[in-house]
């Protein structure tokens, strides 16, 4: 029996033909990482690909069938339902926004966030005006005393 080296181990630890170029393998990891690194902005912005959606809902024509579906859903068995199955209570008709029904979870997390994140940004802008705004008799009383009325009431006349 012939015995030929056909390929070798990369510094990960993954086993690589010899017929695979080292330099294809390289532009195809640094693809990947980049396109994980700007993924919450992809999503931000354009948003997945498909119009495909991950929610599914069951509509009961018997109370019989709730209950038991209730009690699958609320026992402890994961071997029923594949891992990456989740199962929770549907919300009203009237709390479902049917546009985002298509948009991943992931989606519509990073979203939020971003919503979130700019809010706070804004809030601390809006901050900024009331300080100023609030400290700027003073300041103009300090600056330009003879605004200041009669002397009486200490009040600035416009």
């Amino acid at each position: 029996e012939e015995s030929r080296f056909d390929g070798i181990w990369d510094t990960f630890g993954s086993y690589l033909p010899e017929s695979q170029n080292l330099l294809d393998l390289a532009w195809e990891r640094t693809t990947t990482s980049v396109q994980l690194l700007f993924r919450p902005f992809i999503l931000l912005t354009l948003g997945e690909t498909h119009r495909t959606t991950g929610t599914g809902f069951v509509i009961f024509n018997s109370y019989q069938a709730k209950v038991a579906c209730n009690e699958v859903y609320l026992a402890d068995d994961h071997r029923r339902l594949a891992p990456p199955m989740t199962t929770s209570l549907a919300p009203g008709r009237a709390d479902i926004i049917w546009n985002n029904i298509t948009k991943s979870p992931e989606q519509i997390e990073v979203r939020a966030k971003f919503v979130t994140l700019g809010m706070y940004v804004l809030l601390l802008f809006w901050w900024g005006v009331v300080v100023w705004c609030s400290s700027t008799p003073q300041l103009l009383e300090f600056i330009f005393p003879s605004l200041l009325g009669d002397g009486d009431d200490g009040d600035i006349s416009w």
